[in-house]
C-alpha cells in the first residue's frame, strides 16, 4: 500500500516537473535582438560593479597609506 502511494507521488512529481519545463520553455526569450540587449545590459552592469569595486579598493589603499604615514 505504501509502495503504491510512493509510486503515485513519484509519478505526480515527474508530471509536475515536466509541466514546469514546458512552461519555462514557453516563456523563454528567443528574440535575438532582445537577447543581445539583455547581454549588453548585463555587461554594462558588470562593468559598473567592477569599477565600483576598483574605486573602493583604491580608496582603501589610499586610506591605509595615509594612516601609515
Amino acid at each position: 500500500m505504501e509502495a503504491r502511494a510512493r509510486k503515485v507521488a513519484q509519478k505526480e512529481a515527474e508530471k509536475e516537473r515536466k509541466q514546469r519545463e514546458l512552461e519555462d520553455e514557453f516563456w523563454k526569450e528567443d528574440d535575438k535582438n532582445m537577447l543581445k540587449k539583455l547581454q549588453r545590459k548585463e555587461k554594462k552592469q558588470k562593468k559598473k560593479t567592477d569599477q565600483l569595486e576598483k574605486k573602493k579598493e583604491s580608496q582603501h589603499l589610499a586610506e591605509e597609506e595615509m594612516s601609515s604615514i
